[in-house]
């Protein structure tokens, strides 16, 4: 038996299978956004759309969202992971007695490919659409698959995902609404952090007054550092140290929606058995080595996942 198979054992089958997936694409997920930010020519391949639509997308995080559900429809696998979203809504309401009586009656030694699997589908999944993006670079994808991609890769949620909402949900453990909210009321601190990763906000007609305002009030050092962060990128850095925290929040978010509770050891030897099966070694060096700091580094994570779940 394998290291997340035993990890597995005994835990509700829903809870560890969402668990297991979500914990398995941290890397795949760290890898894409590295790749997607540092290299331009994809970068080109989600063009910005006009003004207006681009801050809709800040107003209404449900479009973004729905973008993300229409990627994954597109791959086998990706259908295979939207068959799990209305369980997970309703999953505050699931009978937890129910799922595990189920569990109880798969054989052994299904339960031992399901558990094996579920990281092949979401590595395939990521490892799929990366390749998807490369191949468009190199003229090498097929017609088909081409055609089911061109349309959400110009669509403007999916630019607001990968250069906005999904940097901002790592790096920061906020959605971008909730920055552009407190930016437009004048929050400089907010202003600082979107700036840094979505310079055309100095076009948003609140956001330019106030900082316009900040040079007519003689405030020239603040004016001064929202231009700088206009100029220049984020911070802090997408890495797999920012990735797990955040996804350990969500694993920890759908536990308490299943009125479970996975504690911060739980959690971190879910990540230690995912690196024992994958060979690299009997724990993961990417999390924080203190439980203090790991805990409060996922907690910060639970609390922005939480309202999206329900």
């Amino acid at each position: 038996m394998g290291a997340i198979q035993k990890w597995a054992h005994n835990k509700p089958f829903a809870l560890a299978f969402i668990s297991i997936l979500v914990a398995s694409s941290a890397d795949a997920c760290s890898e894409m956004f590295g790749e997607v930010k540092q290299n331009r020519k994809i970068m080109k391949l989600f063009p910005l759309p006009p003004l207006e639509k681009w801050s809709n997308c800040y107003r209404n995080h449900h479009k973004t969202l729905d973008f993300l559900r229409n990627l994954l429809a597109t791959d086998p696998i990706g259908n295979t992971l939207l068959d799990f979203e209305q369980p997970v809504k309703n999953i505050q309401t699931a009978d937890p007695a129910k799922l595990n009586k189920l569990w109880r009656r798969i054989p052994f030694a299904t339960k031992q490919k399901i558990m094996k699997e579920v990281q092949i589908y979401v590595q395939e999944f990521w490892g799929s659409f990366l390749s998807d993006v490369q191949n468009d670079l190199n003229n090498e994808i097929d017609n088909e698959t081409y055609e089911k991609l061109l349309p959400l890769m110009h669509c403007p949620e999916a630019a607001f995902f990968i250069r906005v909402w999904a940097p901002c949900l790592i790096m920061h453990g906020c959605l971008p609404g909730k920055l552009y909210r407190q930016a437009r009321q004048g929050n400089l601190e907010s202003m600082d952090k979107l700036l840094r990763l979505d310079s055309s906000l100095l076009h948003d007609p609140v956001i330019g007054k106030k900082i316009h305002e900040l040079r007519i009030q003689g405030k020239s050092s603040a004016y001064d550092k929202l231009l700088f962060a206009a100029q220049n990128p984020p911070k802090k850095k997408i890495n797999q140290r920012a990735v797990k925290a955040n996804l350990s929040g969500f694993i920890s978010a759908i536990a308490k929606l299943q009125h479970r509770r996975l504690t911060e050891n739980q959690i971190r030897e879910l990540f230690d058995a995912i690196a024992q099966d994958s060979g690299r070694g009997p724990l993961d060096n990417d999390l924080p080595e203190s439980q203090e700091g790991f805990y409060q580094s996922y907690q910060r994570a639970r609390k922005n996942w939480l309202p999206l779940l329900q």
